[in-house]
């Protein structure tokens, strides 16, 4: 009798589990090239990493809390397929962030992308905006991309009402253990527009810091879904106290055969110094979740010799 009363009580719990767990994702990418390398002075051969997307796991998950309000979390780590001993040693070094969402839009708290950040990254038709061909490395350049994440946020998404959205994120900078305990604290906001086949953003971003001036960026994009190709360009700009930078790219995939074929060119200026970025490659898709791609970038600037990379790998997302 009481081994049946146990069993009943099994049977019993295990939908209640399933119907939870289904609210749970594990998901991920894996992604894994040869990578050539000539930076001038030296070229090299080895096996390397997120030449298309990020290498990367994650869990995420929504609870129904019933009356038009959700649960929801997300846990992501990156992590090294070519070399596991260089693992990052935080866990969550992605995204760590819990929200509650409803009618209102959503509020998130943890370390989560900027708004800045996805602004910028959405004119990137390049995937992932990571590789050698990636418009990021233009942006980067120049110091004008912003910060990808930011610690110990709280953020607002709205939802999207007639193709508008906003979103906004302050950063507490909890970091700064010096004298000026608003160094570090971080505030971005974000418009973005979208109707058919066309995208518009813009974003801002402010880092505080006392002895070298507050740090500010903007950035504008557009994109634009041709059917057999896509567009995106974007201009983004740095200012921290007369220390200005500016940087403007385009990118392009256009259908070719059974994949993408993709270009990027990019021109930047960090106080006089010019630098500038091309790339050309290919997306071949074997599935829905498994692409080969083959891609090749160059970023110049007049103080150094151009940095040439090549890679050839294939990217399996799950």
């Amino acid at each position: 009798m009481k081994k049946s009363v146990i069993a009943l009580a099994i049977a019993a719990a295990v939908p209640a589990f399933a119907q939870a767990a289904g609210n749970v994702t594990l998901y991920g990418s894996i992604d894994t090239n040869i990578e050539f390398k000539d930076t001038g002075a030296a070229s090299r051969t080895n096996i390397g990493q997120s030449g298309l997307m990020t290498n990367r796991f994650g869990v995420k998950g929504t609870e129904d809390l019933g009356g038009g309000l959700k649960a929801n979390f997300m846990i992501e780590q990156s992590y090294s397929s070519d070399n596991p001993s260089t693992n990052p040693t935080t866990f969550g070094d992605r995204s760590a962030w819990v929200s509650t969402s409803g009618g209102f839009g959503e509020i998130r708290a943890g370390r989560d992308y900027t708004p800045f950040f996805r602004t910028i990254c959405s004119a990137d038709v390049m995937n992932g905006c990571t590789g050698a061909m990636t418009t990021q490395h233009i942006a980067v350049a120049v110091d004008a991309r912003g910060g990808v994440r930011a610690n110990n946020s709280i953020a607002y998404i709205s939802p999207k009402m007639n193709g508008l959205s906003v979103s906004a994120m302050w950063s507490a900078g909890n970091e700064n253990t010096g004298a000026n305990k608003s160094d570090s604290e971080y505030m971005s906001a974000n418009v973005g527009y979208s109707a058919g086949k066309l995208s518009l953003g813009a974003a801002t971003e402010t880092t505080k810091a006392a002895a070298a001036g507050n740090l500010k960026r903007t950035v504008v994009m557009a994109g634009y879904d041709l059917g057999m190709a896509k567009v995106g360009a974007f201009h983004t700009r740095r200012d921290q106290n007369g220390d200005k930078g500016d940087a403007t790219a385009i990118t392009a995939a256009v259908k070719a055969g059974m994949g993408y074929a993709k270009v990027s060119l990019g021109q930047g200026d960090r106080n006089g110094v010019d630098y500038s970025l091309w790339g050309v490659g290919y997306e071949h898709p074997l599935s829905k979740r498994t692409s080969l791609y083959a891609t090749y970038g160059v970023n110049g600037a007049d103080n150094k010799a151009d940095q040439k990379t090549m890679h050839l790998g294939v990217r399996h997302i799950f």
